[in-house]
């Protein structure tokens, strides 16, 4: 019997059958909340499971899903490991400075790790997300994020 990478390929595959089953279950759990906090959750989790079906679809028809890929893996890149860092550091930065002075730095700094170096997407993508973030939680759902002490 084969090894599950290669009845069904590499990761191209199964990373998004594992986000699929993820969302799955985390849209399960999205009625167990208020029904204010409830709407914004469950329109992301369906996103992204209509995104994660459409990519497994695609695979699959495409018939890459169950080829055996003919490049070795590469191993786990060093910006992986980056961001994981970054992203620890920021999650322990966030009870400290609140939620967004460290995502001003955050952003950047995962996107810079990642090879990104123009200064104006690197701006323009961090201040729209903060931005976006803000209006959707802060204005419009009037949820609290963690603050500045």
């Amino acid at each position: 019997m084969k090894s599950v990478r290669g009845r069904f390929g590499d990761s191209e595959f199964l990373l998004p059958v594992f986000f699929l089953l993820v969302f799955l279950f985390m849209i399960s759990r999205t009625p167990a909340f208020h029904p204010r906090a409830r709407l914004f959750p469950t329109l992301l989790l369906g996103l992204g499971i209509l995104l994660a079906t459409t990519e497994v679809a695609l695979q699959l028809f495409r018939g890459r899903a169950l080829v055996q890929p003919d490049r070795k893996p590469k191993g786990i890149r060093r910006e992986f490991w980056l961001v994981v860092v970054i992203g620890a550091c920021y999650m322990l930065s966030t009870f400290f400075l609140g939620f967004y002075i460290p995502s001003l730095v955050y952003i950047p700094l995962c996107m810079w790790s990642l090879g990104v170096r123009r200064l104006k997407t690197l701006v323009g993508v961090t201040m729209f997300s903060v931005m976006t973030i803000y209006l959707v939680f802060g204005y419009w759902l009037s949820l609290p994020t963690p603050r500045f002490y």
